[in-house]
Parts: C-alpha cells; sequence; structure tokens
C-alpha cells in the first residue's frame, strides 16, 4: 500500500482536488472562485466504509475507507469516490445526519454511525439511532399485568429497516432479519442494551 502526503494547501492533492471542483463547478468563471466558493456548491449526498479501501479519493489518496459521494446543487453534477478528510479539509456539509431518538446531529466516528455504513451506504434519509441512551430509551421495555412489551413506535422503526422485534417469554427482546448488510448495525445496538 503507497503511502501519500496529507491534504495540505498547496499540496499536490490539494491542487488536484481544487482542480476536480473547479472543472465541475455551476460557476461561471470557477477558475476565480475561492475555494470556500466552490465548496459551497457541493454537499454529500451519500456515504459508505468500504473495508477493502480499493478506492482513490478524487484528490489522489489511495484505499481510502471512509468513500462519499458529492452533489452540486446547481448543476446537478454528482462526483465520486471522495475521502472524509476532503469532505472536512475543504468544508463541504455532511449528510446532515440526526439521531431518531431525540434528534441530535450525529456524524462519522459515531460507533453507530460506523456501525451502520459497514453494511449500508447512509443518505441524508436514513434513520438511525445514534447514542447509547437513545437506544436503551427505544429498546425499553413497558411492563403490562400479563406481560413485557415493546413500544409501536419502535416495532414500527424497526419494522421499516426489515427487523422483527419480538419478546419472548423470559422478557428478551428476539431480533430477527434476513439482510445480513444490518449485522454490524444490530450487533452495536444489542451490545448497547
Amino acid at each position: 500500500m503507497s503511502k501519500t502526503k496529507p491534504l495540505t494547501p498547496g499540496g499536490a492533492r490539494h491542487i488536484q482536488l481544487t482542480r476536480v471542483l473547479r472543472e465541475n463547478s455551476s460557476r461561471p468563471t470557477p477558475l476565480t472562485a475561492t475555494e470556500g466558493e466552490l465548496a459551497a456548491e457541493w454537499y454529500v449526498t451519500e456515504s459508505h466504509v468500504d473495508r477493502e479501501g480499493g478506492n482513490t479519493c478524487l484528490c489522489g489518496q489511495e484505499d481510502i475507507v471512509y468513500v462519499s459521494t458529492i452533489h452540486n446543487v446547481y448543476n446537478d453534477v454528482h462526483l465520486f469516490p471522495l475521502g472524509s478528510e476532503c469532505i472536512k479539509r475543504f468544508g463541504i456539509p455532511d449528510l446532515g445526519l440526526t439521531c431518531h431518538c431525540c434528534a441530535k446531529p450525529i456524524y462519522h466516528g459515531n460507533r453507530f454511525v460506523d456501525a451502520y455504513m459497514k453494511g449500508r451506504p447512509l443518505t441524508k434519509h436514513t434513520s438511525i439511532l445514534g447514542h447509547a441512551p437513545c437506544v436503551r430509551r427505544t429498546l425499553r421495555r413497558w411492563w403490562n399485568s400479563r406481560s413485557w412489551i415493546l413500544r409501536e413506535s419502535t416495532i414500527v422503526y424497526f419494522r421499516g429497516m426489515g427487523i422483527e422485534l419480538s419478546v419472548d417469554r423470559a422478557g428478551d427482546i428476539d431480533v430477527e432479519y434476513t439482510d445480513d448488510t444490518l449485522t454490524p448495525y444490530v450487533d452495536e445496538l444489542i451490545a448497547c442494551m
């Protein structure tokens, strides 16, 4: 695996990515645009983890793991792949994900986001639980006179992902799903309970 220098202002990778953004800009005079003006045209539409690391970022960095697609809001151009460091460096807005439970922002590096991205791509419409207290609150069991029950909203949320939840006689939550891409996320949720 080859090592490349970090994305520093004036460095070859920085220059290459700036060139790519200028070439795909909607601005009438992209050569005179600042980095901030170029970045303001773009936002992340999808992110995923590629554990194989076979992608090369638009800046030239090889073997990137966190891979994103960006979209130009003015001319409808999509660019892929872009690594997370380039997104941060240029200040391109991320997906704007919020936790399904508390609606607080969640970002790459969050254990639930990373677990979800191991199997599935994230989009701005992805609804995941993003904090340990929210997982415990959402999966909290309520007692009625005969048995433990799950809230209907919790069952509906997981059913929308293709996950069936039920409570067995011992009061433990049973989780069933057929899509193996959900396993890392489900494992992280279960570890939190």
